[in-house]
């Protein structure tokens, strides 16, 4: 029985998203920022928010189902010195894609050790572009709804 899936959601994406850029070596994937092994192209998991109901009981004390619905922010970090402010936000975009695709073919992930889970897509997006003289950033944030079920 699953209290939240705060931690299981999130991590169930990370690990589809780290078998998805696993051969571009350029690319790191993390469950959390990890400011020890930042690297140019980073894509972490962030904070999980969402409003919680207690659960309903039953007679008997037993605890009846809840609906959960969490909203997770992935962010990636892309920073590609050499590059145009404009080549390197076209880089983070189509990282980007890929990391929406994978979400759009997970769109339940039951299958992945996460209990309870009926939806996950994203619903949010936010790009900021930065940089300092010879280095650009693009960073981008995805709002991911996460739907559940608890029992």
């Amino acid at each position: 029985m699953a209290g939240s899936n705060a931690y299981a959601a999130p991590a169930a994406v990370i690990d589809l998203l780290d078998g998805e850029f696993q051969a571009d070596s350029n690319v790191l994937v993390t469950y959390a920022e990890n400011a020890r092994d930042q690297s140019r192209e980073h894509i972490f998991g962030g904070r999980v928010s969402g409003p919680q109901q207690p659960f309903a009981m039953r007679g008997g004390n037993v605890r009846g189902p809840r609906e959960e619905n969490l909203s997770w922010e992935l962010r990636m970090w892309v920073s590609n010195p050499g590059m145009t402010q404009a080549e390197n936000a076209q880089r983070a975009l189509a990282l980007g894609a890929r990391i929406e695709n994978v979400i759009a073919s997970a769109a339940v992930l039951a299958g992945a050790g996460v209990p309870g889970c009926k939806m996950i897509n994203m619903v949010g997006f936010a790009m900021e572009n930065m940089g300092t003289d010879d280095e650009p950033i693009t960073e981008i944030a995805y709002t991911v709804a996460i739907k559940s079920v608890l029992q």
